[in-house]
């Protein structure tokens, strides 16, 4: 049985209908036919179909209110498809290294049907055939065509020429600041443009650092964001570095580029003591919530939580420019299936209405669909404008970002990397000294040799 926090069960009118979706769940029947026309399904065995979402909005423990969105989705798929039955279940988040869950569930032949799944995860499962090949079915679908689809999501789909998800959103990393605390120094507002020349790495640094005043409970901070090393990329990216080399052979952590790029963060960090890290002995928890953080790095997703907060005021912008220009990271999400699946065709019926317009309206993220993104139609646009804010950073975000390292090792890499980030940011270890253990950790890693203590 599945430890799930939230279950809730669509189910078919007939008591019959129960009966052939256990089975189904279980792995037995369901229709294999193919097409995806509304009256071919109206002639297939009921089914029930597990699904599994996790949001996580940009913060912890994930996301209910994401969640309700994909249900509404279903009973909308339920009405279209009433053969079809779903038991849809909301997991949490997935911390680092949990799709672990999934890798257990796939052996052991009782994964979910549909699951959301993060592109940068994608190719460690397809390069095991774990996940369903939706080449097929994307190839003749009339309702989530490449075409509706914004490229820089589309793309991140693929690997080794064959298809492994459904995009439907992404949550491309930006800057939220607060626009009072800008304010209040005589910034009105912070860039919109992604590449823009003058926000440079050393106009951020000095803004952050005059953003961070004060001592004790009172004292403010300029910049913040996860300790996770994901968010370090963006800042590597732009200025010419990586943590793996393009071919995927070994580490390049210890190129110049990347090595300058995590040393001025540690520097606004330990030396000038504008990030409330542990190191510098925060009092009070600063956090952008409370208002003593002035600007996080964070996905778009975080915009939802912040826009509950009680008189906090903010907008977007891009990550500053370097000399490679400005990179966002921006994995995207979308819906998957494992190979072992024996529904295949009527888990594709849903997983093309979970990326409909309607679908994507509601949700946390920006909408991979690309006329809707554009448009700004969609929950986080319409916040923003509402409040003069620049949701337009949100869509440019997409259009010049990439993915974490496409390789079929990530989950193993993921594990890895975290280790250096205690020591990072605390500054336990010489810089020099962590790349060098980095280095050989992530070389064993992509030599196949598993995640490294």
């Amino acid at each position: 049985m599945r430890k799930q926090v939230t279950r809730r069960r669509w189910l078919g009118e007939a008591t019959s209908a129960l009966g052939a979706g256990v089975l189904a769940a279980c792995g037995v029947g369901g229709a294999t036919s193919g097409g995806t026309t509304d009256s071919a399904a109206k002639n297939r065995q009921p089914v029930t179909l597990i699904f599994e979402s996790y949001s996580s909005g940009g913060g912890s423990g994930g996301s209910q209110g994401e969640f309700g969105n994909w249900e509404q989705a279903l009973a909308r798929a339920k009405e279209k498809y009433p053969h079809i039955s779903y038991e849809a279940s909301f997991i949490g988040s997935l911390t680092p290294g949990s799709y672990d869950r999934w890798t257990v569930a796939m052996a052991g032949g009782t994964a979910p049907h549909i699951m959301e799944f993060e592109t940068k995860r994608m190719a460690s499962f397809a390069d095991k055939g774990t996940l369903l090949d939706l080449t097929k079915y994307a190839a003749k679908s009339k309702a989530a065509r490449k075409e509706d689809f914004l490229d820089s999501d589309w793309e991140k789909t693929l690997y080794k020429g064959k298809q492994w998800l459904l995009v439907a959103m992404s949550k491309p990393a930006v800057l939220f600041y607060n626009t009072a605390a800008l304010q209040k120094i005589g910034v009105p507002a912070l860039t919109t443009k992604w590449g823009d020349p003058a926000w440079t790495w050393d106009a951020f640094a000095q803004l952050a650092k005059r953003l961070s005043t004060g001592q004790g409970p009172s004292a403010t901070y300029g910049y913040d964001q996860s300790n996770w090393w994901v968010y370090l990329q963006p800042y590597v990216w732009s200025n010419g570095g990586d943590f793996v080399k393009k071919d995927l052979s070994g580490a390049a952590i210890d190129l110049p580029e990347t090595v300058e790029a995590l040393q001025k963060m540690q520097d606004l960090n330990l030396k000038e003591k504008a990030m409330p890290k542990p190191a510098n002995g925060p009092e009070g928890s600063p956090s952008f919530n409370n208002g003593r953080v002035a600007i996080y790095h964070n996905n778009s997703g975080a915009w939802l939580g912040y826009s509950q907060v009680q008189d906090l005021k903010f907008n977007i912008a891009p990550v500053p420019t370097g000399k490679k220009g400005t990179l966002a990271r921006n994995p995207p999400n979308g819906w998957a299936s494992w190979s072992g699946n024996k529904a295949p065709d009527d888990t594709w019926l849903v997983i093309e209405e979970l990326t409909q317009p309607d679908a994507l309206r509601g949700i946390e993220g920006v909408p991979a669909r690309k006329a809707q993104a554009e448009k700004g139609d969609f929950n986080a646009a319409k916040y923003l404008q509402s409040n003069g804010g620049s949701w337009q950073v949100f869509i440019d975000a997409k259009k010049n970002s990439r993915d974490e390292p496409v390789t079929q090792y990530f989950q193993d890499l993921d594990k890895t990397v975290r280790t250096m980030e205690n020591p990072y940011w605390r500054g336990e270890t010489g810089l020099r000294e962590l790349i060098g253990q980095m280095k050989r950790k992530i070389d064993a890693v992509q030599q196949g040799q598993g995640p490294q203590d």
